[in-house]
């Protein structure tokens, strides 16, 4: 039987993965997200592959009862439009992202997107929230982990970014962006 997830804690990212066995992020779940819902709503298997990211706490409903539960809930039915239209959008600035930007490119474009969901104003810059991997984020923005360790040591030397305690700080965003704008293409 298939169900509907919900994140309480933790982070959950969903995979798509080639003939080899190439594995490719597509999106990340956090606290408060609904996964699961393309599949079941569908009643088509889907081709992904949904895997926890950190410790997590998740809860499910069978298919049916969520679907029994959104038709009751007006409330309910707003969420899973909100989610529904969040991940699309995600989805098409992703396929912007690898369609038109280079590998460090991307990489400086996910810092961005991390410091505008996650980041917090600390005295040594804005403080990346989440911990995660160069791997995590490579495979991410299909690139490999060592394009990824490149860019931030890059990044690290110039002192735009620094890594404290499994956290990142950028240090200052503009430069960020100045120094993604002129590196060659």
């Amino acid at each position: 039987m298939q169900s509907i997830y919900f994140v309480r804690r933790g982070r959950v990212r969903s995979s798509l993965f080639d003939e080899d066995g190439q594995e490719m992020t597509i999106l990340i779940f956090t606290e408060g997200t609904i996964f699961g819902e393309v599949s079941a709503i569908e009643q088509s298997p889907y081709q992904v592959t949904t895997t926890t990211n950190t410790a997590c706490t998740l809860a499910y409903l069978p298919v049916a009862e969520f679907l029994e539960k959104v038709e009751q809930s007006p409330s309910l039915a707003r969420q899973l439009n909100r989610s529904l239209t969040q991940k699309i959008i995600r989805l098409a600035s992703h396929i912007k992202d690898i369609a038109l930007l280079n590998s460090d490119e991307r990489v400086v474009a996910y810092l961005l997107k991390l410091a505008d969901t996650f980041g917090v104003e600390t005295e040594l810059g804005l403080k990346i929230a989440i911990p995660f991997t160069h791997q995590e984020m490579a495979d991410l923005i299909a690139t490999s982990r060592v394009t990824v360790s490149k860019v931030m040591s890059l990044l690290d030397k110039e002192g735009i970014l620094q890594r404290i305690e499994g956290y990142l700080y950028i240090k200052d965003k503009e430069s960020l962006l100045q120094w993604c704008a002129s590196q060659e293409r």
